[in-house]
């Protein structure tokens, strides 16, 4: 909303609504395994690209193997051509369709979801699906990513720019007593817009307009 107030300034005058996406998470259960003994798996899913972080991905791998770190990395998803996660001990599982997403992260069992996205997003559903099946997440300190972190909970926000910070942040995470706990617990609080609840979001908004209309042609 920010951002379009700024490039179109106009839009400041009129009515304006923010309706959160709706997601029917109904095949989804908390999968997240514990962080005590290694590997701690970590799971980096959706379409993998540039833009999504995989730059990010692949320093975060390099200096696991660098440093005999405790994190195992599992790449789920499409990925770009250039971003090679084998090569630093990534376990590669192909692209997926959305619904097998619940099955294969349950099959995975990860305690730790990436989503470092270099771009701010406009919603994030790698982040969604993240919290639906319980997983905390680490997610970039921008846009919409922090701006859903920081009024749920669920997860850190790290600096995408800075991947040796981001890998000591998560080694400080995972090694802090009840750090971890902490974000599983605010993510089992947390409740999510249906399919039905946007639809009568967008309801609420378009149909005062469709009676006006209908009122000014009678």
């Amino acid at each position: 909303k920010e951002l379009v107030f700024r490039f179109y300034p106009f839009v400041a005058e009129k009515p304006f609504h923010v309706i959160e996406h709706g997601r029917d998470l109904t095949a989804y259960r908390p999968c997240a395994s514990p962080v005590t003994d290694p590997p701690i798996r970590v799971v980096y899913f959706g379409a993998l690209n540039r833009a999504k972080g995989t730059h990010l991905v692949e320093a975060l791998m390099r200096i696991n193997q660098e440093e005999r770190g405790p994190f195992e990395f599992h790449i789920l998803g499409a990925t770009s051509r250039e971003f090679n996660p084998s090569q630093y001990g990534g376990i590669v599982h192909g692209p997926y369709d959305r619904e097998d997403l619940p099955q294969k992260l349950v099959k995975i069992a990860p305690s730790l979801s990436l989503v470092p996205s270099i771009w701010p997003e406009t919603y994030c559903h790698a982040l969604t699906e993240s919290w639906a099946a319980g997983i905390p997440v680490l997610a970039s300190d921008i846009g919409v990513l922090r701006e859903r972190v920081q009024r749920h909970g669920g997860g850190w926000c790290l600096d995408h720019t800075d991947p040796v910070r981001w890998y000591q942040r998560m080694v400080e995470i995972v090694t802090t007593p009840g750090e971890w706990e902490r974000r599983r617990e605010e993510i089992q609080a947390m409740t999510f817009p249906t399919i039905r609840d946007m639809a009568a979001q967008y309801m609420s908004v378009y149909a005062p307009l469709l009676q006006a209309e209908r009122s000014g042609r009678g």
